[in-house]
């Protein structure tokens, strides 16, 4: 069988390349491994921004489309499917990823012929087409104007699959990166799973809500390989909190060091979790940087939206006694939240030595359960969790750019503005 994925092209406001490798590199790798006779190949739309390039590869004969698509990319994803139908009208194409998970009935109609709706996402897609070849049937996949889907499946870690770095453009990433102003990053599922169930959050959902991990010493082993071919600068552990099991991560961290410290690496937390203890184990191990969700502190408040200050603080005194950097991410357009209270979260994270990262706040559980005549009305493009931009009075979108911009001013304009603000209001 030979099997086409593919991103649409579209236009992005600022392109996360970690799921490239997680969400798409190991679901390659999975797939090329279960069936070692199969043909697979990717085209980006992303990098190859052209719908004519990827059509032409359909043509000349595959026996299935797979589709990745979040929300942000859906009409862009559905394009490019009726495009592909229109050339190729039996053509079997599936669509997975976060968009699917979000909002099912966009993506349960034709051209689509299946949509991955429950379980791990490559299982889904291996037990979709190896039902089209008379083997079983479906898990966690809805076939379009077909029976009720079977429920879907999570794999154990030891099934996961290693990213197939050969299928994707990685000097086109590299480039991208470039661009962007960041390291070349490498970005690898060290677990799955959360069962904190943040509202604004899709990985329970998308990754379960029971943590699965990775065995250490095979991921150091595999990743170091992978650093030393492909020439990554560094590694994100793509992980939702990597200190939800402490002893998964002494054991890394004996891994890693045992295996000489072969590259630097990067990770998230959650915040009121993150101990000391844990810090010496990530810094003695090669961590380079810490990401913590700060989401919002609440102005002249010791209250935050998910960290205190107080929190905050504490954390970062710990992070700089260690040598380890903090990455603060911060949502603007939060409900509640006001211009003051983005602007002093941002500085409060600057002046603690926390590097602010500022994304806004998209509200994807307001899709749940639209009709499919409504989302096609929606501006789905903007729901991107980048720029989600929503004007009011007590959050001004220019105020939200310039965070989201970063301009080599911006830490002197908050400083004033919120300046401006406080006397405004006395």
């Amino acid at each position: 069988m030979n099997l086409l994925l593919a991103t649409a092209p579209t236009v992005v406001f600022n392109p996360t390349l970690h799921y490239r490798y997680t969400d798409v590199g190991e679901v390659l790798g999975y797939l090329q491994r279960e069936r070692p006779d199969w043909r697979f190949r990717f085209l980006d739309g992303l990098v190859v921004p052209v719908e004519s390039a990827i059509l032409r590869e359909i043509v000349q004969g595959v026996d299935g489309l797979v589709l990745f698509s979040d929300v942000a990319t859906a009409p862009a994803t559905r394009r490019l499917a009726t495009l592909a139908n229109q050339l190729v009208a039996d053509l079997p194409i599936l669509v997975y990823g976060k968009g699917p998970l979000r909002i099912p009935a966009y993506f349960q109609r034709p051209p689509f012929t299946a949509c991955h709706v429950d379980g791990d996402q490559e299982h889904a897609i291996l037990s979709y087409f190896d039902a089209l070849n008379g083997d079983g049937h479906p898990e966690g996949v809805v076939q379009v104007g077909g029976p009720p889907a079977y429920p879907g499946r999570r794999l154990g870690s030891a099934l996961w699959g290693w990213a197939d770095l050969e299928a994707l453009p990685l000097e086109s990433y590299r480039n991208l990166a470039i661009l962007k102003k960041i390291p070349f990053e490498l970005s690898i599922y060290p677990s799955k799973g959360c069962h904190r169930g943040c509202h604004y959050c899709d990985a329970p959902r998308h990754e379960g809500d029971v943590d699965r991990r990775r065995l250490p010493d095979a991921l150091v082993a595999w990743t170091t390989e992978a650093v030393r071919r492909y020439r990554f600068d560094c590694v994100q552990l793509h992980s939702t909190d990597l200190a939800a099991d402490p002893e998964w991560l002494k054991e890394f961290a004996r891994a890693f060091v045992k295996a000489g410290s072969p590259f630097p690496w990067t990770c998230c937390v959650h915040g009121n979790t993150l101990t000391e203890s844990h810090m010496d184990l990530m810094a003695a191990s090669g961590c380079q940087r810490i990401g913590l969700g700060v989401e919002s502190l609440i102005f002249q408040s010791n209250r935050g939206f998910k960290v205190s200050r107080r929190r905050l603080s504490q954390l970062a005194s710990y992070a700089r006694m260690r040598g380890l950097r903090l990455k603060g991410y911060i949502m603007a357009g939060l409900p509640g939240q006001t211009e003051y209270d983005l602007l002093d979260t941002y500085l409060f994270c600057l002046d603690q030595g926390i590097e602010p990262r500022v994304s806004t706040y998209t509200p994807f559980q307001e899709l749940e359960g639209l009709d499919v005549s409504v989302l096609d009305q929606m501006d789905l493009e903007r729901w991107d969790r980048k720029s989600f931009l929503v004007e009011s009075q007590a959050m001004p979108v220019s105020t939200v750019i310039r965070m989201l911009v970063r301009p080599p001013d911006v830490e002197d304009w908050a400083r004033e503005r919120l300046a401006e603000l406080t006397r405004r209001t006395g």
